[in-house]
């Protein structure tokens, strides 16, 4: 147990170190990057306890895999070096937050407090499909990948989201993929549309998270039969707040 506490610590340590040396070694990003996934990989191993190829370790790894890689290659697009670690530090913690439960569920329920789990893997996929909003866009504005490509990308890591965010919060739904499907196609349209914008992809990316956080809520409480006028106003008003301050803050081209 206490060997097993040291290791999750000490593995944090060397990858957030090892995103570090993104500005040191610039020659060797792909290297550091396989060499961080690696080792987050056979972390994730040594703690959760099912098969490696099961429908389990999947959804309980996808959440911090899907954050790592989206925070790796938004470190490799960005050219501020306050924003570079700032995502360092935040990373880290949330890294070591999820592990370390995880480490709880598996070893010492008596100390993990209940939905723990749930709730920090739907804030971490929510921040994530933020930061692969914005690498996408970046993408699509400085290397003019075609809007296509990103699409499906977008929309293949999206339908991962959301089936696990389904899993882990234990939704049952006989309908549940479609609801996935639709919501993945309804957010893919949005992402097309908001690329003809004259905004920059950080307004972009903010704009469609607030609607993803929307969906996404709206859906999870239908699929739980929670569903109520006053469920729905609460989503609604605190989305309408969120995109009127980013719009009338946001300058336009």
């Amino acid at each position: 147990m206490i060997l097993k506490k040291i290791l999750i610590l000490l593995a944090v340590i060397v990858i957030v170190i090892s995103f570090e040396f993104f500005y040191l070694y610039l020659n060797l990003v792909i290297l550091i990057s396989c060499f961080s996934l690696f080792l987050l990989f056979i972390l994730l191993k040594l703690i959760i306890n099912h098969r490696l190829i099961s429908k389990d370790f999947f959804n309980l790894s996808a959440p911090i895999i899907i954050f790592h890689s989206a925070v790796l290659i938004f470190l490799m697009l960005s050219s501020s070096d306050l924003i570079k670690n700032f995502f360092i530090v935040f990373y880290g913690i949330l890294l070591f937050l999820y592990l370390h439960n995880l480490f709880l569920f598996f070893y010492q329920e008596n100390k993990y407090q209940a939905n723990s789990l749930e709730n920090l893997s739907t804030f971490i996929n929510l921040l994530s499909f933020f930061i692969i909003v914005i690498d996408l866009y970046a993408f699509l504005t400085f290397i003019n990948i075609d809007l296509w490509i990103l699409s499906i990308i977008l929309f293949i890591i999206l339908f991962i989201i959301l089936n696990q965010s389904f899993w882990i919060n234990k939704i049952l739904h006989k309908y549940k993929l479609i609801y996935a499907y639709v919501l993945s196609l309804i957010i893919l349209e949005i992402f097309w549309a908001l690329s003809f914008l004259p905004t920059n992809f950080f307004v972009n990316s903010i704009i469609l998270t607030i609607l993803f956080y929307f969906f996404f809520g709206l859906v999870k409480e239908k699929l739980n039969d929670r569903l109520t006028k006053k469920v729905l106003m609460r989503y609604l008003l605190i989305s309408i707040f969120l995109l009127i301050m980013i719009i009338t803050s946001t300058t336009w081209i």
